[in-house]
């Protein structure tokens, strides 16, 4: 008698058991766990893989499934298996490791985050390779840092070329729990430290406060010069590069939040996806409003507030 396989819901469960958090008091003993977890799947399905580490940081799952024909392209599948402290536990309904149904939702920490979003692209992968049906090769990269700076995969992917035609990230978010939505890009991140010094030595707020130069009111004024105004429009050198919305875009938002069109008038007046609507909607609402009020400030008008501005979604 054949084996059953477990479900996709049986293997989610399975792997958010394991408290793989890697921010405050990691547990390494459950990061490797989790790490392990997913290449035994890769290699259960007739590919390769194995746990690598850079610099002594937390373990990638890093592996491959081939595509059942030659000269298929390739994809990266990119997630994490770690997830953040799921800090209180008495604020939790049930046990942030005990996967919890409730309401037709399954309720554990990193169930959103990423295992719970990037486990389909790993069962579907395996399956189709078990079949001999899977149409292009799938490099895995699951890391063990997301939650913590990322800095182990990017070592990596700066000092290794992945080899891959295209990369798929199951890390972001949808219209709504019944719409997908497909993230063409992201903005990134930039960090710095900065350290500011207006003294050899510590002085007395008493007898210096207010004469002598705060560092502290120096970086609220550093910060100043780089948050957007006003206006909601950041300086022009944070800016260089950024698109402009298209016309459609522009149309949709209006349509939207100047006339309270539903999202389903919208689709069907511009003959685009009902989740096409929302996801231009929310991408495009934050720019239209700087340029309603940079008309408005033009005309004298005081008053351009859209639908969105008073509460409604």
């Amino acid at each position: 008698m054949a084996r059953r396989m477990p479900t996709l819901i049986e293997e989610l469960v399975d792997w958010l058991r394991i408290p793989s958090v890697s921010t405050g008091d990691a547990d390494p003993e459950a990061i490797r766990r989790a790490c392990n977890w997913v290449c035994e799947r890769i290699e259960a399905a007739g590919g390769t893989a194995a746990a690598e580490t850079v610099d002594g940081g937390n373990p990638m799952a890093v592996g491959e499934l081939r595509a059942a024909r030659p000269g298929a392209p390739t994809e990266l599948a990119y997630g994490h298996y770690d997830v953040q402290d799921p800090g209180p536990l008495d604020a939790w309904e049930s046990p942030p490791f005990e996967p919890t149904e409730r309401g037709g939702r399954l309720y554990a920490r990193g169930a959103a985050d990423d295992k719970g979003n990037f486990l389909p692209l790993l069962h579907v992968a395996c399956e189709l390779a078990r079949s001999g049906e899977l149409p292009v090769n799938v490099r895995f990269l699951v890391e063990g840092e997301e939650e913590v700076g990322s800095a182990s995969v990017l070592r990596r992917l700066r000092d290794e070329d992945p080899g891959a035609d295209c990369a798929v990230v199951f890390d972001s978010l949808m219209a709504d729990e019944r719409t997908p939505a497909i993230s063409l890009g992201a903005r990134g991140m930039a960090r710095a430290s900065v350290e500011v010094r207006t003294g050899e030595r510590d002085v007395h707020s008493g007898l210096y406060g207010g004469a002598v130069l705060s560092a502290a009111h120096v970086v609220l004024a550093m910060l100043a010069e780089i948050a957007p105004g006003r206006d909601g429009r950041v300086r022009g050198e944070l800016a260089a590069g950024l698109s402009r919305l298209s016309a459609d875009q522009r149309i949709v938002v209006v349509l939207r939040d100047a006339f309270g069109f539903s999202y389903e008038d919208i689709a069907r007046t511009a003959s685009m996806p009902v989740g096409t609507a929302k996801c231009y909607v929310h991408r495009g609402r934050a720019r239209l409003r700087a340029g309603l009020e940079a008309a408005a400030t033009a005309t004298g008008s005081s008053d351009t507030r859209s639908p969105a501005a008073d509460g409604q979604p």
